[in-house]
């Protein structure tokens, strides 16, 4: 259960590093994480707000998780949450691994852009990945 908390806190705070990163105007990668059309132009152009608001959403995923597993203490979930936080985190994330079967997810029609090629190799497994870690993460802390 250790390894499987620490693996997911790890990675929500690493994304939403990221994203804040992104949110304060850096653009490492930003070419390869919005979804184009076959012409090369983005679906949506994220702007800071959202990207914020994107990183704080992640460090509240990971502080979920902590406060599940019962590593923090200073808040106690719902009922509701403590019960079903984790597989409903497990199936948004597994929703999102599916896609939306245009431009996201493992079933995307259009494959032939940057981000297709890294939604497929890295971003939907990673999701399918973390789908899998709260689903065992639950079934541990239970």
């Amino acid at each position: 259960m250790n390894f499987i908390t620490l693996l997911l806190v790890f990675i929500f705070c690493s994304i939403a590093c990221i994203h804040i990163y992104w949110a304060l105007g850096g653009n490492w990668a930003m070419d390869a994480v919005v979804p184009t059309t076959e012409d090369g132009k983005n679906l949506f152009t994220p702007r800071w707000p959202e990207t914020l608001a994107v990183a704080f959403i992640l460090f509240g995923l990971a502080l979920l998780i902590l406060l599940k597993v019962k590593w923090l203490t200073f808040y106690s979930l719902p009922n509701w949450m403590e019960r079903y936080g984790l597989l409903v985190l497990a199936l948004l994330f597994l929703i999102r691994a599916i896609g939306e079967f245009n431009y996201v997810g493992f079933f995307k029609r259009k494959k032939h852009s940057r981000f297709a090629y890294l939604d497929t190799c890295f971003y939907a497994p990673l999701c399918l990945g973390i789908a899998v870690l709260c689903l065992v993460l639950q079934g541990l802390a239970a």
